[in-house]
C-alpha cells in the first residue's frame, strides 16, 4: 500500500501509535501466549507492510495472513518475524512460500505431500488446521475423547513423524461464534475437541511450539484458552465493540467539493429518490460507491461535518455522495466530511455505519478500496500544519 506525502481528497488516515496501543494492551493481556497479528485483506485496509512494520518495531514476532501474496509482501518488505498463510496455497505457489521461509497452513494429506514435494528436502514450517465444528476446512477434529483420532489426521502425523524437514510449528483452530452472547457452549466444545485432539496427536510425536485457536472474541470471551499463541484481528484496529482499551485507528475521509440549494419539490442524485419538502442546502461529498463507501447507505445515516451531522440524501453514485447540510451553515468547498472515524470532538464508529448497512463493521473497513490513499497520520498532520 502507498505511503502519500500529500493530503488527498478522500483518503483513509491510519493511526499507527493506536494499533500499536492495542497490541501491547493485548499481549499484557494474554501473556504469556503470544500475540499473532492478523494483517490479511490489506490489514482489514489499514495497509499491511506499514501496519506489520510498526508491530515489528514494538515486539510482535508472528503474523498472519490470507494467501501467498500477501505473505511475500511482507516478506519481501522486510518483515523477519512468523508470517502464516491461515488460507491454501495453490501448487505452483508452493516454492516461492518455501524459499521465503513462508508458514504454511496443512488441511489435507494431499496438500501436505504437495508441500513436501515442493520443498524438495528444504526445511518448511507447517500449523496443522483442525475442523472443530466450522466446517470449513481442515482436517476432521469431532470425535469424542475415546474416541482415535480421524484417519486422515493419523496419516498426516505419520509423514511428519518421517520427514525431519517438515516442522510442525503449530496447530490451530477457528471459534464459529465465540462473538455471540449465547456461544459459550458451542466454543466450549470446540475447545475441548481441539485440546483433546492436540494432545492425541502429542502422543503421536507431533509436538507444536505453538496452539492457536482464540480469534478476537475469543481473547478477549475465553481467557483461558490463550494456550500459546492467539491470533489479533479486528480488535488490533480498535473494531469491533470487544474490548474498550482498544483504540479505533482508521478515519475515512474526503472533501466537500459542491454546495448548492436544492429547493422544495426538486430532487437529487439518480433516481430521484429523495425529493427535498422544503428548502435544503446540499452539499456534494467527493467520495462513493467506487471509494468502498457502499450504495446500500443510501439515504441512510450521515457524514460529519465541523464536528455535526449531515444526513445522506438521494443515491450514493460512483464517485460522489450528497449530504443535507443545511443545519450546518459553514458547511463549504474544500471542508472534509468524514465517513467514519473522528472529526474535531465528533466520532462516526464504523460500528454504528455498519448497521445502516446491515453488515459487520469488518467489511466496512475492508470495503475501503484500493484507489483510497492509505495517509498516515503524523503525514497527514505536517503536511496540514504546512498549509496554515
Amino acid at each position: 500500500m502507498l505511503y502519500h506525502t500529500d493530503v488527498k481528497k478522500t483518503r483513509a488516515v491510519i493511526d499507527l501509535e493506536a494499533i500499536a496501543a492495542n497490541y501491547r494492551h493485548t499481549a499484557d493481556l494474554c501473556r504469556p501466549a503470544e500475540v499473532a497479528a492478523v494483517v490479511k485483506a490489506d490489514a482489514y485496509g489499514h495497509g499491511a507492510l506499514a501496519v506489520a512494520k510498526k508491530l515489528e518495531s514494538v515486539g510482535c514476532k508472528l503474523f498472519t495472513v490470507s494467501n501467498i501474496d500477501e505473505a511475500l509482501e511482507l516478506r519481501t518488505g522486510g518483515i523477519n518475524g512468523m508470517i502464516l498463510v491461515l488460507g491454501f496455497v495453490l501448487d505452483e505457489f508452493l516454492p516461492e512460500a518455501v524459499e521465503n521461509g513462508i508458514s504454511l497452513a496443512v488441511d489435507t494429506v494431499a496438500h501436505l505431500e504437495k508441500i513436501l514435494q515442493a520443498a524438495d528436502g528444504r526445511t518448511v514450517k507447517i500449523h496443522i488446521k483442525l475442523d472443530t465444528g466450522m466446517n470449513r476446512t481442515g482436517f476432521a477434529a469431532k470425535s469424542a475423547p475415546e474416541q482415535p483420532l480421524d484417519a486422515e489426521l493419523v496419516r498426516a502425523a505419520s509423514l511428519i513423524r518421517s520427514h525431519d524437514n517438515l516442522v510442525c510449528e503449530g496447530i490451530f483452530s477457528h471459534f464459529a461464534v465465540a462473538d455471540e452472547p449465547d456461544g459459550a457452549d458451542f466454543t466450549e466444545m470446540q475447545y475441548a475437541r481441539f485440546t483433546d485432539t492436540v494432545e492425541k496427536l502429542r502422543a503421536l510425536g507431533i509436538q507444536p511450539t505453538y496452539r492457536h485457536i482464540c480469534n478476537s472474541a475469543g481473547i478477549v470471551n475465553f481467557p483461558h484458552m490463550h494456550l500459546d499463541a492467539v491470533r489479533m484481528g479486528v480488535t488490533l484496529y480498535g473494531c469491533g465493540n470487544l474490548d474498550a482499551a482498544c483504540k479505533p485507528a482508521m478515519t475515512f475521509k474526503t472533501r466537500v467539493i459542491n454546495v448548492h440549494a436544492l429547493k422544495k419539490g426538486e430532487s437529487v442524485s439518480y433516481g430521484c429518490t429523495y425529493t427535498a419538502d422544503s428548502d435544503r442546502r446540499i452539499a456534494v461529498i467527493g467520495a462513493g460507491y467506487a471509494d468502498g463507501y457502499k450504495r446500500c447507505l443510501s439515504g441512510k445515516g450521515y457524514v460529519l461535518c465541523h464536528g455535526k451531522k449531515a444526513p445522506l440524501v438521494g443515491r450514493i453514485c460512483m464517485d460522489m455522495a450528497m449530504v443535507d447540510v443545511t443545519d450546518i451553515p459553514e458547511a463549504a468547498v474544500g471542508d472534509d466530511a468524514v465517513l467514519f472515524g473522528s472529526d474535531a470532538e465528533a466520532f462516526l464508529s464504523a460500528e454504528e455505519v455498519a448497521s445502516w448497512a446491515d453488515t459487520i463493521p469488518y467489511e466496512i473497513l475492508c470495503a475501503v478500496s484500493a484507489r483510497v490513499p492509505r495517509v498516515y497520520r503524523e503525514l497527514e498532520t505536517e503536511n496540514e500544519e504546512r498549509k496554515v
